[in-house]
């Protein structure tokens, strides 16, 4: 199966179903919900029925889960930039606020010392 995206790609996306009572699925659906690594797709549809999650896979052999269609993958893509690009504008606000209070510190500093 040739699939175009992969061609650049390093990874493959993989959907597959977590758990919320195994202790490791329910690690990755921790994962998840803080923006690491797994994408929830859909929540249980009854209390106890597993989560659909999707992540990106390196290479190696596919323990579990199968691998994402053409269409899910571009999706997954649009997700993942817009998490990356998210985090990327956070950083870039908190590093020119900082900024900022630096050159204001630095300013007063100037002013303290020229009325001296």
């Amino acid at each position: 199966m040739h699939n175009d995206l992969y061609e650049t790609k390093p990874y493959r996306w993989v959907i597959v179903e977590l758990d919320p009572s195994d202790p490791a699925d329910k690690r990755s659906l921790d994962h998840a919900r803080a923006g690491i690594g797994y994408y929830i797709i859909s929540g249980p549809r009854v209390k106890g029925s597993p989560y659909i999650a999707a992540y990106k896979h390196f290479g190696g052999k596919l323990y579990r889960g199968q691998l994402a269609t053409e269409q899910q993958s571009q999706k997954l893509e649009e997700l993942d930039s817009n998490r990356y690009h998210w985090h990327v504008v956070k950083d870039a606000q908190r590093k020119a606020r900082i900024a900022k209070e630096n050159y204001e510190r630095e300013l007063q500093l100037r002013a303290m010392q020229a009325s001296n």
